[in-house]
């Protein structure tokens, strides 16, 4: 049940449910969980130390805003890892990795299709996870979605703020699905998920779309007044 309570209250911190700045009542959180009073304090508490949740003195908890600096560590640490990825799963390919790989690529469409963010955001995850699966690096998989949590919300947000460019991440993952199979195929034929020049965005985390949810500074240097950030973010967005 301890487990239970932490991973329903982070699980709406990163889909937004309980958004950056919101204030945080145990009691709330009991009815909306429909958990005890006990097990909503110790989640807070483990939340608090992953950084997901503050405490502000004779005011009370409150969700915490999204750190562009973890959010840029954590994109720069798998954009490093990813290309590698690919190809150890591609040249570790089999019949039924490679089903269970067009089974989500599956999924993916029928969300686009559907327009159903929330599932296609998942399956995109999904997708990503089992390539570390196939490539034997589930270990490193974990380590990621540990320390992923504030590019997560970010991410979600895009999600529900931008009209991603969907079939150019789909696009991605057919790559991966269609790999060469043919004995003698070199490193080199394998698909990487790096991007190109055109996937590179600039995006401008602006005050009206992202109202008080990143924790950082305006920069003299903006553009604008609004800009508060930048991000070169790639088709995995």
């Amino acid at each position: 049940m301890q487990i239970q309570a932490y991973e329903a209250i982070r699980t709406g911190i990163v889909y937004a449910k309980y958004a950056p700045g919101d204030k945080l009542q145990v009691k709330d959180l009991c009815a909306d969980l429909g958990l005890g009073r006990t097990l909503v304090r110790k989640s807070l508490v483990r939340l608090r130390q992953e950084r997901l949740v503050e405490t502000v003195p004779q005011s009370g908890t409150y969700v915490s805003k999204i750190r562009l600096e973890a959010v840029g560590g954590t994109r720069y640490a798998r954009e490093s890892l990813e290309s590698q990825i690919s190809v150890e799963a591609c040249a570790r390919l089999d019949a039924r990795s490679l089903a269970e790989l067009h089974e989500l690529l599956a999924e993916g469409e029928s969300a686009r299709d559907a327009q159903d963010r929330r599932a296609f955001f998942d399956s995109d995850n999904l997708f990503h996870e089992k390539l570390y699966d196939i490539a034997g690096k589930q270990q490193v998989w974990s380590w990621l979605e540990f320390i992923s949590i504030d590019l997560q919300r970010c991410r979600w947000l895009r999600v529900q703020t931008e009209d991603l460019d969907q079939d150019a991440i789909l696009g991605q993952h057919r790559e991966i699905v269609r790999v060469p199979r043919e004995e003698g195929h070199g490193r080199d034929a394998f698909p990487r998920l790096e991007p190109s020049a055109s996937s590179v965005q600039r995006i401008c985390c602006c005050d009206q779309a992202l109202p008080g949810l990143l924790h950082c500074k305006l920069r003299p240097e903006s553009a604008a007044a609004t800009d508060i950030s930048y991000m070169p973010v790639f088709s995995y967005y």
